[in-house]
């Protein structure tokens, strides 16, 4: 894959993440690299407040862009950590998003809404087990990976759709975009 721009992977992941039901491993390399690119343009669109106004609100056009796509793909993961009470890999979130998950319990506790998984039928549990069908975009050249129980390769730009439940990791490497 081709380099590609902060703003483009966080592109990527936002999509990757609204599109798989499952919680995929926060990515904290790449939130700070845009928390650090939005400072930059916005040193940078200060700078020009007297100097030139056209290249002032090309930089606040970027600047909303970027801050719409970063609260976008946070406030997804908010939502999937509220819609799940049993995150089994506490390591997939960041320390905001565990103390957020944490205190949602304790609420959710404190007014009797929460419910032991041990308490929870079997045939209600497991998530994991259910089909995930999506369109995947192969973004790279991918050599012997299992999608849908297929041992395929693919190379960029290829196009299938198939159950992914079980190649998290392609999703998670940016291998694959989702559609």
């Amino acid at each position: 894959m081709e380099r590609l721009s902060v703003v483009e992977y966080l592109s990527m992941r936002y999509l990757n993440e609204r599109e798989f039901q499952r919680l995929l491993p926060y990515d904290a390399d790449i939130v700070e690299r845009v928390k650090f690119l939005l400072q930059r343009q916005k040193d940078r669109q200060r700078k020009e407040i007297q100097r030139n106004r056209i290249k002032e609100h090309i930089y606040k056009i970027e600047i909303e862009r970027i801050e719409w796509l970063l609260s976008e793909y946070l406030l997804i993961r908010m939502e999937k950590i509220r819609n799940n009470f049993y995150i089994k890999d506490e390591s997939i979130l960041s320390p905001h998003e565990k103390e957020y998950y944490r205190a949602y319990i304790n609420l959710n506790k404190e007014v009797g809404a929460y419910v032991e998984l041990e308490d929870i039928p079997e045939r209600h549990r497991n998530k994991e087990d259910l089909p995930e069908i999506h369109g995947v975009y192969a973004l790279d050249n991918l050599q012997d990976i299992s999608i849908d129980g297929e041992i395929l390769t693919l190379s960029p730009g290829e196009f299938l759709i198939g159950n992914i439940s079980t190649s998290e990791d392609l999703v998670n490497d940016l291998g694959v975009l989702l559609v």
